[in-house]
């Protein structure tokens, strides 16, 4: 098949798909985390790629929608109330493992998303696992009965959709409701 020629989409046909994709997040959110259904982790980390993980092909659709935008989107940090974006925030640190060799391998939020989405989650199902990825997820280290990288996960998944509200009302706050 030979390359055609792709056709741009408007400004608002992206933000109805970010409207959708986010109402998927929270529904994958309260599957995975309300009713502890681990079989929803997968599904959580896939939207969270899509929307909020920047790499060299993977154009996140709200932060891009943020810059074009022009929403800074700054949020609370629940551990020490500084401001931070949701930018800054994915590139934070949020899992350390140590891993057979004995290596200590940290992860931003990003990098456990995009692990967790791309090995063992929605956009993949990967035959062969990074160690740190495998550590981060099945290590048995629980937090409050919830292992730890699925705290993390949610805590990830809990800043996007927090952001994608506030990013949202700013939009219909801006709107006009009687355009000529």
């Amino acid at each position: 098949m030979g390359k055609r020629e792709r056709l741009t989409r408007t400004q608002d046909d992206l933000l109805s798909a970010l409207a959708r994709h986010v109402r998927l997040l929270l529904d994958y959110y309260s599957h995975a985390f309300q009713e502890d259904n681990p079989g929803y982790l997968g599904e959580v980390a896939g939207k969270l790629r899509l929307l909020a993980c920047e790499t060299r092909m993977n154009r996140p659709l709200l932060l891009d929608l943020m810059d074009e935008l022009e929403f800074e989107g700054e949020f609370p940090l629940r551990s020490s109330g500084e401001a931070t974006t949701l930018r800054e925030y994915m590139n934070m640190f949020t899992v350390a493992v140590r891993i057979p060799s004995g290596e200590l391998v940290q992860m931003t939020n990003s990098e456990l998303v995009l692990a967790w989405s791309q090995q063992i989650g929605a956009s993949h199902e990967d035959w062969e696992l990074d160690p740190a990825l495998v550590h981060a997820v099945y290590s048995g280290v629980y937090t409050g009965g919830v292992p730890a990288s699925a705290r993390a996960l949610s805590g990830i998944a809990r800043s996007v959709l927090y952001v994608a509200g506030e990013f949202q009302a700013e939009l219909d706050n801006n709107t006009d409701p009687n355009p000529h």
